[in-house]
């Protein structure tokens, strides 16, 4: 009797002890959905404040919320990035004021104007498009992050015509109604000129055979008029293209490019720079030979 008893009192005590712990779970999940609730509001009002050029619809549009919609605090978040992606503000601030919701942004300026100075070797056109292609022209916002970008792209171009002692100066100019101008002030440097062409290890064609294939070189003290001697990384490019297809079309059907590797020295006047292009050349007599064609610029 006494050991029916006592497992009667057992089951009856893990019985209650279920009861509870579902009761307590049942209370926290009502508990999580009420707060869960709490953070969600039906948005009865939706106010734009800041905009000056993007109208309300636009940034609607953007945002992609609209009177009517449930929000919470993860949608807010989802709200800002779609504004930052569009690119014309710089700041931006999404709030809930009782069921109105409240975006406040601050505008970008607006580049309404691009001036190029001082630029003879390389035209406004080309300046444009290479500006462009790094995101900025006139009408677009102005991003200082994509800002610094100018100098080091038009050095770029600069640097392919031979020109290393290039300097770039840009001012960004405010104006009003929130827009900038942008000006460039160019110091195209002097160019850098071709002092030496010597071809290393080759057999089969003399140097002046090569030299005559090319359309970079050295020019005589008369030659005033000529620029062959203006160094140009793009014309260099072509002119071993050419020796290439020269080899090619001699039977040299293994003939490759194994390295292009530039090296700029300056001497102790920094006056001088050499570059150095490496090649193989495997042909159908002689096997491999090792090719340098090596240019000595001055400036």
């Amino acid at each position: 009797m006494i050991k029916k008893t006592i497992i009667f009192i057992f089951i009856f005590c893990f019985t209650l002890s279920f009861d509870v712990t579902n009761a307590e779970e049942t209370n926290s999940d009502v508990t999580n959905t009420e707060e869960t609730n709490s953070n969600e509001i039906t948005v009865s009002n939706i106010i734009i404040q800041g905009n000056q050029r993007v109208s309300n619809n636009t940034i609607l549009s953007y945002a992609e919320v609209n009177q009517g919609d449930v929000i919470n605090k993860n949608i807010i978040r989802i709200v800002i990035k779609k504004l930052y992606d569009t690119g014309y503000f710089e700041d931006i601030s999404v709030e809930i004021k009782f069921n109105d919701l409240v975006i406040k942004v601050t505008e970008k300026p607006i580049i309404s104007d691009i001036k190029i100075t001082d630029n003879s070797l390389i035209g406004d056109d080309d300046i444009f498009n290479a500006l462009d292609n790094v995101g900025i022209s006139r009408t677009r916002p102005y991003d200082k992050n994509v800002f610094d970008k100018i100098e080091q792209e038009l050095v770029r171009l600069y640097f392919d015509r031979g020109r290393y002692s290039a300097k770039i100066q840009s001012k960004l100019i405010k104006l009003e109604r929130n827009r900038v101008a942008v000006e460039l002030i160019i110091n195209e440097g002097e160019p850098s000129r071709i002092k030496k062409i010597n071809f290393i290890g080759n057999k089969n064609f003399s140097n002046e055979k090569l030299k005559g294939i090319m359309t970079l070189g050295t020019k005589y003290f008369f030659q005033f008029w000529s620029d062959k001697d203006t160094y140009s990384s793009s014309v260099l490019k072509a002119d071993i293209g050419k020796i290439e297809d020269y080899y090619f079309n001699r039977g040299y059907i293994r003939f490759r490019i194994l390295s292009n590797q530039v090296n700029l020295s300056n001497n102790k006047l920094k006056k001088h720079r050499v570059e150095y292009c490496k090649w193989i050349d495997r042909n159908k007599i002689h096997g491999i030979r090792s090719r340098t064609l090596q240019f000595e610029l001055q400036y």
